[in-house]
């Protein structure tokens, strides 16, 4: 049996590796997870609707968090959506299915807000990504992959390639945050997801040189909301500080 690699990218939020076995069938097991928990997720509805023939099939997925769909008829890209009432739902995902493959499909699903000011940070990568903010005039937390909980808000690393990294706020504070990552082997896709935004804010990393470390990714200043983000976008050789990049 042969094994090849793909990729599938959810809008332009999200972007996971997929593992083809080639069979004499063609057919797509969807397997949901919850994203902080990384627990399967069962009772989910999941959607397949060819972009060809705009036909679709609506299935649920069970106690594991699967479902398969047997025998595709048309091979080619595929409009994929996952339901769930307690989580958030995915936008559109664009999936180019081989012919004669078998494909195994892992979604990572978001739960829904808690608050109307709470927050996700997500990472479209298994690079680890950072916040840094002042809790006062003399204490800074760093939440990442060395200190997962300070000042409320937590982070969450997937323990497998291409999971994403994941920070949650529980609401914004008065105080000013500095996002960014660390260098990962291919592009990254940042993302922030809260229930005061119509869609979510989506920046995609440069073309980084190669002793670049680290990806700056932007300012959030809690006393100016979302509305003002200072989009940065830019690469850094040393960790960077957020008295250096924030004001």
């Amino acid at each position: 049996m042969n094994k090849q690699t793909g990729i599938l990218s959810i809008g332009e939020l999200q972007t996971f590796r997929l593992k083809n076995d080639v069979e004499e069938t063609q057919h797509l097991q969807v397997q949901l997870f919850n994203a902080l928990t990384l627990k399967t997720l069962s009772g989910a509805t999941v959607s397949v609707i060819s972009m060809q023939t705009n036909q679709s099939r609506v299935e649920q997925t069970d106690a594991q968090g699967l479902f398969k769909f047997r025998e595709l008829s048309d091979p080619g890209a595929y409009k994929i959506v996952a339901t769930h009432s307690d989580y958030q739902s995915t936008q559109q995902v664009h999936l180019h299915v081989n012919t004669r493959a078998n494909d195994t499909l892992a979604i990572y699903m978001l739960p829904q807000f808690s608050s109307k000011n709470e927050l996700y940070f997500m990472l479209e990568s298994d690079s680890a990504l950072h916040l840094d903010f002042k809790v006062d005039a003399n204490q800074t937390c760093k939440v990442g992959p060395l200190q997962r909980l300070c000042g409320g808000i937590s982070y969450h690393e997937g323990k497998q390639t291409n999971q994403p990294q994941i920070i949650r706020m529980p609401e914004i504070g008065n105080t000013t945050y500095l996002m960014y990552a660390e260098k990962g082997l291919e592009s990254m896709s940042f993302s922030i997801r809260a229930s005061i935004m119509v869609s979510p804010l989506v920046i995609n990393s440069p073309k980084m040189s190669q002793d670049s470390k680290y990806w700056i990714i932007g300012c959030l200043k809690g006393s100016l909301g979302l509305e003002n983000i200072e989009i940065l976008n830019s690469e850094s050789l040393v960790q960077p500080e957020l008295s250096d990049y924030c004001i």
